[in-house]
């Protein structure tokens, strides 16, 4: 007769008695498909029809074994058990896992898809997530500020459109001279050229009065962070939001984006997407029309046609080139045949293949094969680009001219002080002293003479 000890055993290896810890993440998928397979166990087949009378669906669909083995797994029980190859045992309702799982994949892609969806346009608005979000465009530069100020000991993080100044130290023998003051103006100034909002909190930690400091922050535009106007974004006890200025250039992919934002907000007779104004590029990806016309025909061609379509595309990406287009070209292949794509600046991926990419993945680019459609994709390509490269030299012009003060403040410290100027710096001095040549002739004399220092 069996001992207590070994009937104890026996049934804590038959999942009666639990003594160990339940893993969570198994408990959880365990305790998600119970109420599945319960409801699935509701509903049997009459016991009329051979084999399977008397069978639930969660049976058929093995439900019923994935939920029960999960159950097991969570509290250690492997579903592979025995000390050799010889003795191995293999649980049979890893059969019912394996099933389950691979139901499962085509709901874990539709989910992924509408989460990355989501994403995308949180990130593109700046809500959600797209407010933590790091966003590389948006930078006060340090560097220039460091420059212009070598002798402020100051920390500033930053992070998306915000920045805190987490301290500020003016040396004591260049305090009540109006240093302090200085730095603040070309920090505000940044920070309103970049479009940041800046955060602090006054101490009287590194020896300064905090009810003056807070009168001293007030003068450039801070405001208490409480009451009515509070926002919880910000932990710091006071903020300031960037002031309607001269904004940064806009990076090329915004650029591109809000051109393709408009261009889709088109009714379709007028060649748009008629999507809302605010579309993102996953509805525009989703709204090009589903098609299978631009593919080469490619049978019976074998390796030349790998040849041919490549051929091709290098000859479409020189022509674009001789037009003055930005272009990338990638070659890849599959199963189905070879394909290439051209990547320009504010359309979607031009591709030339012999096969299409099915009906999803074919949405959000452009198959050409003719020379109709050849000439087409160069026209616009070319046009895409002369835009671009307009708009970002007016923006690049705008910057510049903004960054310019800080770096002749940098400047004029450095030439006082006999010491050599950093190519931005001197850049800007050279730009004063063109300024200074374009005014009257009567000042010509008197303003070049103070800029070398002659009074």
């Amino acid at each position: 007769m069996a001992t207590p000890a070994q009937l104890a055993k026996a049934l804590a290896y038959q999942g009666e008695i639990r003594n160990t810890s339940r893993n969570r993440l198994l408990g959880g998928v365990a305790d998600a498909l119970a109420p599945v397979s319960e409801f699935a166990d509701q509903y049997k087949i009459s016991d009329r029809i051979p084999f399977l009378g008397g069978l639930s669906a969660a049976d058929l669909t093995g439900l019923k074994g994935a939920q029960s083995l999960v159950n097991d797994m969570s509290y250690g029980t492997p579903p592979i058990r025995g000390a050799s190859l010889q003795t191995t045992k293999v649980d049979p309702r890893v059969l019912d896992l394996a099933g389950v799982s691979g139901a499962m994949i085509p709901v874990g892609k539709a989910l992924g898809k509408a989460a990355l969806r989501e994403g995308a346009r949180q990130i593109e608005t700046g809500t959600g997530i797209g407010r933590a979000a790091l966003d590389p465009r948006s930078r006060i530069v340090q560097k220039d500020l460091q420059d212009a100020f070598p002798d402020v000991d100051f920390s500033l993080s930053q992070r998306g459109n915000q920045a805190t100044l987490n301290k500020v130290i003016v040396p004591k023998e260049q305090r009540g001279k109006g240093v302090g003051s200085e730095f603040m103006s070309a920090l505000t100034k940044a920070a309103d050229t970049e479009g940041t909002q800046l955060a602090l909190s006054p101490s009287a930690d590194f020896g300064g009065n905090k009810a003056r400091l807070v009168d001293f922050y007030k003068q450039f535009d801070f405001v208490p962070n409480k009451g009515r106007k509070i926002d919880f974004s910000v932990s710091e006890s006071m903020r300031r939001e960037p002031q309607a200025m001269m904004q940064r250039p806009k990076t090329e992919f915004e650029i591109l984006h809000d051109t393709a934002q408009r261009n889709a907000a088109l009714p379709v007779e007028q060649g748009g997407l008629g999507l809302p104004a605010n579309n993102t590029y996953i509805d525009r990806a989703m709204s090009v029309p589903k098609t299978s016309a631009g593919l080469f025909d490619t049978t019976g061609l074998e390796n030349r046609g790998r040849e041919l379509i490549q051929g091709k595309a290098e000859e479409l990406a020189q022509r674009m080139r001789d037009a003055g287009v930005n272009v990338d070209l990638q070659h890849s292949g599959s199963a189905a045949g070879p394909s290439s794509y051209l990547r320009v600046a504010g359309m979607p991926d031009i591709r030339l293949s012999g096969h299409s990419k099915g009906a999803f993945n074919s949405q959000g680019v452009i198959n050409v094969a003719t020379p109709d459609e050849f000439a087409a994709v160069v026209a616009q390509a070319a046009k895409n680009q002369s835009a671009l490269n307009n708009q970002i030299s007016k923006m690049s012009q705008s910057y510049e001219q903004g960054a310019i003060p800080i770096r002749l403040a940098s400047a004029d410290k450095k030439l006082a002080k006999g010491k050599s100027l950093t190519k931005s710096e001197q850049g800007a001095v050279d730009w004063r002293n063109s300024q200074a040549m374009s005014v009257p002739a009567k000042t010509k004399y008197e303003l070049a003479e103070a800029l070398r220092g002659r009074k």
